[in-house]
């Protein structure tokens, strides 16, 4: 784990824990890297991270604040995983399997640009929140050849993320998605939501420090319940 996230999860574990309330100001960068005995510079990384996964605000001028949002949305565009949507949220989500499977499939051969014909572990998902009402679906794909034994080890609320961080010792190094509006009667009445309702639809990609493709995703989100936001770090007319 890279020395911002640990400030990063610091962070949020202080807001999950009601230590930083919505809208409280939270320690300056100066402060928080004495606290945490790092450079101001990995301090503002962690920062960065949390606003952009809309857990903090930064106010120019003003200092860091804890986003004071009652409703709940969804940006998943800056997500990394259900246990991060835990954090961030502050709210716990129960994770129910629907399927588990090992399959063949030459498509998934090319996304994880495989020389061979490999075999994947197909996990399918809901999240569901406290009040048991689904949140969106999501389907991971393992390579075999990458993550072996990995069936027997992956249980509902178990974090993927955390399992391939700490059992196989891989690190994420970045991640590219596709988005989409689309209509799937099915995925709807999985999420109990009307037919006509349409979904967001993510393909995510995620590649370790050798640039491998090392997981793949794909998501269904309930439209209305998704905030897109795009930020700039610098605007130049």
């Amino acid at each position: 784990m890279y020395l911002y996230e640990e400030v990063k999860n610091r962070i949020g574990s202080k807001i999950s824990s009601g230590e930083y309330r919505k809208g409280d100001q939270i320690p300056s960068e100066m402060e928080l890297a004495k606290r945490y005995n790092v450079s101001r510079i990995t301090v503002r990384r962690a920062l960065k991270e949390l606003e952009s996964d809309g857990i903090l605000q930064i106010r120019h001028g003003q200092g860091t604040f804890v986003r004071n949002e009652e409703n709940l949305n969804l940006r998943m565009l800056n997500l990394r995983g259900f246990s991060e949507l835990e954090t961030r949220e502050k709210v716990h989500f129960k994770r129910s399997i629907i399927s588990k499977t090992i399959i063949k499939d030459k498509e998934l051969d090319e996304v994880f640009e495989s020389d061979f014909e490999d075999e994947y572990l197909r996990l399918e998902r809901i999240l569901q929140d406290e009040k048991n009402k689904p949140r969106f679906k999501d389907i991971s794909y393992f390579p075999m050849s990458i993550y072996k034994d990995i069936y027997d080890k992956i249980t509902a609320n178990i974090s993927t993320f955390q399992l391939i961080k700490e059992e196989y010792n891989i690190k994420f190094d970045h991640y590219s998605k596709l988005i989409s509006v689309i209509h799937d009667p099915q995925v709807n009445i999985e999420l109990k939501i009307l037919p006509s309702e349409p979904l967001i639809f993510v393909k995510k990609k995620i590649y370790d420090e050798k640039k491998r493709v090392i997981h793949y995703s794909t998501h269904y989100l309930i439209a209305k319940e998704v905030t897109f936001e795009l930020n700039s770090l610098q605007f130049n007319e």
